[in-house]
């Protein structure tokens, strides 16, 4: 497909450049997800016969963004929740579990965050501003953000896909988009974990992929608008980091299966509603 073949080729130069660069992934993820939006443009652009009709480039209803906003806010709390009764984390809030997670990527950082906190903050104060900016208005410009990754992967590989049948469209698609965040493991400085851990972790993340996607896909063709489930992508990302600032990773692992577990628990009631019925139809997403 087009598509995947100009996005090999954008992801390819972007990773190589940021290596080159010496860049680590907290410096580089924003800018890796614009790279589906980069290479669905081209193809639409120029390859694609509709161009961008009925690349859901419409908006919608306030109460849906709100709701879908909603929706998003509830299955971080639920990775969370999950999270800490598998004993994947432990609560803390002190922030030094976001001190140690800054540690990681650059040594040192974390004496450098203290010693530029204003004047009469605390560690702790600032870190209660940026949850409540998680939580809220960090999601109204990261829609964009979320954009970067939807209009490439729900608004044009996925409605393609479904031509093959709606389980193809999430399976191979989610496939497809967690192959995608691979090559930012290039970019992670972290050690060599055991092949029985990365592979346990490498199918737990998988799992939890395709769930998500289809969840993403749900919430695009139940409202026809790109922008729906851009903003439900950012809202679970931008409230995760959030409630990772209080809590320090005990298991990994843990974490990796129980997010699995989390989007399977979502996707199966998403579909105990009758939220994926839509992709039966004949009048369904082959009109988008």
């Amino acid at each position: 497909m087009v598509f995947l073949g100009i996005l090999a080729v954008v992801c390819g130069v972007f990773v190589m450049t940021a290596l080159h660069l010496r860049r680590t992934v907290n410096s580089v993820a924003a800018l890796y997800m614009f790279t589906p939006a980069i290479a669905a443009a081209l193809t639409r652009a120029f390859v694609s016969r509709e161009r961008f009709t009925g690349a859901g480039l419409c908006g919608a209803p306030p109460l849906v963004f709100f709701a879908f906003w909603g929706l998003g806010v509830g299955i971080a709390v639920l990775y969370y929740g999950l999270f800490t009764l598998s004993g994947a984390v432990r609560w803390d809030s002190s922030g030094a579990g976001f001190l140690s997670q800054i540690e990681a990527f650059v040594p040192g950082a974390g004496a450098q965050v203290l010693q530029q906190l204003p004047k009469g903050m605390t560690l702790t104060g600032m870190l209660a501003l940026y949850t409540v900016g998680g939580f809220t208005l960090f999601n109204i410009p990261g829609i964009l953000l979320g954009f970067g990754e939807e209009f490439g992967w729900r608004g044009l590989l996925f409605v393609r896909l479904h031509l093959f049948g709606p389980w193809m469209s999430f399976g191979l698609g989610g496939l497809l988009w967690f192959a995608w965040h691979l090559p930012l493991v290039l970019l992670v400085p972290e050690g060599a974990a055991p092949v029985s851990y990365a592979t346990l972790r490498l199918v737990a993340l998988a799992v939890g992929a395709v769930c998500t996607a289809a969840v993403f896909a749900w919430a695009y063709a139940a409202t026809r608008s790109i922008f729906i489930p851009s903003l439900l992508h950012i809202t679970i990302n931008n409230v995760s980091r959030a409630l990772s600032y209080w809590v320090e990773l005990r298991d990994q692992v843990m974490a990796d299966c129980m997010l699995a577990v989390a989007m399977l628990l979502v996707t199966g009631v998403v579909y105990a509603a009758g939220g994926f019925r839509r992709f039966t139809r004949a009048d369904g997403m082959e009109t988008l």
